[in-house]
């Protein structure tokens, strides 16, 4: 009966209440631009994971179906933002072949993830009881980690924009997107129009 009780908790709630988040997602990064969302949303789900040690603390079955939810809005940073940009900056005729290379990595880097966890476990049982926990603090470690590379591709598209800007008033554009004023969601090739300003995605 507990084995039903966990599995249940650990599928419906979380299937449920990942619907709104999605839409939510959806809705910011329409207003807010794929970029700047993935940045922000990094160090948020590397919390979300990183949340999962307090089933350590809290050894509750009400904890089961929250946690679960964090998990799956965690997930949202690779099927919303980061999908999108993908889009956005793979060669023409070549989106497929992009998506399909971002699935395989994040099935290859879970199997890893596994394998390491696997091997590792033993070894923290014979030192620490319920040694768990800290599988879920250094996903979340590794997790934030992923926001260095997308802060250096916000400054590279930055000094990009800058160094083939041949008037002043996007130099200044420029310049404020690099203080943070403006969000930087530029990807692809710049597509100036009719009033010499820069389309973005």
């Amino acid at each position: 009966e507990r084995e039903q009780l966990v599995s249940v908790l650990t599928t419906l709630p979380p299937e449920l209440g990942i619907v709104p988040c999605a839409m939510v997602v959806a809705f910011l990064a329409k207003r807010l631009g794929s970029l700047r969302l993935l940045q922000g949303m990094i160090p948020i789900a590397a919390c979300m994971t990183a949340f999962g040690a307090v089933m350590r603390l809290v050894p509750q079955y009400w904890m089961v179906p929250i946690l679960c939810l964090g998990f799956n809005c965690a997930s949202l940073v690779a099927n919303v933002p980061l999908k999108h940009l993908m889009v956005a900056a793979a060669p023409e005729g070549r989106v497929g072949e992009t998506i399909a290379t971002l699935g395989m990595l994040n099935q290859a880097f879970g199997f890893t993830a596994n394998l390491v966890v696997a091997a590792s476990t033993p070894i923290l049982y014979a030192h620490i009881k319920k040694p768990l926990w800290i599988a879920y603090l250094v996903a979340g470690f590794l997790t934030l980690l992923g926001g260095i590379p997308v802060r250096r591709l916000a400054a590279d598209d930055v000094r990009r924009i800058v160094a083939s800007s041949p008037d002043d008033s996007y130099n200044t554009t420029a310049s404020q997107e690099r203080e943070g004023a403006v969000s930087i969601s530029h990807v692809g090739p710049e597509a100036p129009d009719d009033n010499g300003t820069i389309a973005c995605v």
